[in-house]
């Protein structure tokens, strides 16, 4: 049992922090808010027969991520299969050897910047099994694979700028525009992933081969040069796709093009009838995908890989199988830190713990804000759902201050991702990756105790000066 702990660590602290805060509802009485007004609800317990209901109701809940995450790991399925993929990841991590450094700072810039810029950053992971493919081949270490990858991504969410999160329930409850604080959201953007991709390319290299990325897609042994031009144009096309539709243009960049083109689209007639509105259906302009539309795409593009390899009908289902048994346990850690939500959707305690801690009447604290928002993060995986909990109460207390909340919101919720197993991304790079959580702490405090005051150093010139 003590080895199957170990080996497990990631669900053994998972199970025990949904039970602390299964706990919490027996203790915390619930509430919400109207304007400045709390109103206590009373105690909401989560039963014994619920508590093991959390995690499908997880799955329920988050149905459209799972199958993103299960048709990511059926591409890669099939792109294992590929001798064409497994040469272009050959010659790419020939090409940069010794150029390692660029190669990373290259990748960890991108995936920073579209978590940043992105309207649903989880589509970032779709870029992350090619990159460490790459990394493995040059012997990279699994931690700074993961500073490289999810790490970035982190920062991308923690330096949300043009991002649909960047314009949430937070600033809508204080009028804001995405504008608004800008400069400050780049600075925690840029200065986070300096830090980041520093500490990174300080760590010591990996000693033991159990240290070195296991690229968790294997892929085929290259004996002769193939020709990677067909695969390259379907990752490309459906890497453009991945990007461009995910975007907010509309909301955040106030660009109508993709949204006219749409309009345009559907409702040109041929005849009486709007053809091309019947074969779109619901659809959605580009910058206004859901992840169910990508996730069409990617299977697309993995039966285009499998037509151009000319993988037959059983064994491409195989490869899919294979993909998605890959993605398992990342998934399931996903939905188990999603129980979480599931907790706060139930039995709201997080109006009760604000209310207590910022009383209506009291001066604007930043401290104050900061421990709220810390301890809403431990308790909601998901920013939005916390913001739509009590944006409306601390802009109802101090209307005036809406940015700086913004950018503790912001920033504060990026820490806690960074630091506590209540964090999504963090939590599927240790499980895809097989790093413990134990393991991560220990080679990741001092980045990030450096963050910690990084943040904190830039909230107080943002409120004070």
């Amino acid at each position: 049992m003590k080895n199957l702990f170990k080996k497990n660590d990631l669900f053994k602290i998972l199970f025990l922090v949904v039970l602390v805060v299964t706990i919490l509802t027996w203790i915390i009485p619930t509430g919400n808010f109207s304007g400045s007004v709390f109103q206590e609800v009373g105690l909401y317990r989560i039963s014994i027969f619920d508590f093991f209901l959390e995690l499908f109701y997880s799955a329920y809940y988050m149905l459209l991520q799972v199958t993103f995450l299960l048709a990511t790991g059926c591409l890669y399925g099939v792109l294992s299969k590929s001798k064409r993929y497994s040469y272009l990841v050959y010659k790419i991590a020939k090409k940069i050897k010794g150029k390692e450094t660029i190669f990373s700072v290259g990748c960890g810039l991108f995936l920073a910047v579209l978590a940043s810029f992105t309207a649903e950053p989880l589509v970032c992971i779709l870029f992350v099994p090619f990159i460490l493919s790459i990394l493995a081949k040059n012997n990279v270490s699994k931690i700074k694979g993961l500073c490289i990858t999810f790490g970035a991504i982190l920062v991308g969410t923690l330096g949300i700028t043009y991002g649909v999160s960047a314009l949430g329930y937070t600033e809508s409850s204080f009028g804001l525009k995405v504008s608004d604080g800008l400069g400050y959201k780049f600075a925690f953007l840029g200065i986070s992933f300096v830090l980041l991709m520093v500490f990174a390319h300080i760590l010591p290299k990996a000693k033991k081969e159990s240290e070195v990325i296991n690229p968790r897609f294997e892929l085929i042994e290259v004996k002769k040069k193939e020709s990677t031009w067909p695969i390259i144009i379907v990752l490309a096309i459906v890497s453009i796709l991945a990007i461009v539709g995910y975007i907010p243009w509309k909301s955040s960049f106030n660009v109508s093009f993709f949204a006219d083109l749409h309009t345009n689209i559907t409702t040109f007639k041929i005849g009486e009838h709007a053809v091309f509105g019947y074969l779109l259906g619901s659809l959605k302009a580009i910058g206004e995908w859901d992840l169910y539309t990508i996730s069409l795409i990617i299977m697309l593009g993995a039966f285009a890989i499998s037509l151009i390899e000319r993988i037959k009908l059983d064994e491409f289902l195989e490869s899919c199988v294979y993909g998605a048994k890959k993605m398992a346990k990342p998934i399931f850690i996903y939905l188990m830190v999603n129980c979480l939500f599931v907790i706060s959707y139930w039995s709201p305690i997080l109006p009760y713990i604000t209310n207590k801690l910022i009383e209506v009447g009291s001066d604007f604290n930043l401290f104050k804000i900061i421990l709220v928002i810390f301890v809403g993060s431990m308790l909601m995986p998901n920013k939005d759902f916390m913001s739509f909990t009590i944006a409306n109460y601390l802009a109802a207390l101090y209307a005036s201050n809406g940015i700086v909340i913004s950018l503790v919101i912001n920033s504060i919720f990026g820490v806690v991702q960074f630091l506590l197993p209540t964090s999504v991304i963090l939590m599927i790079g240790l499980s895809y990756l097989d790093i413990s959580y134990k393991d991560y702490l220990k080679n990741m405090w001092k980045f990030l105790s450096g963050l910690i005051f990084i943040v904190l150093i830039l909230l107080i010139i943002a409120a004070y000066v």
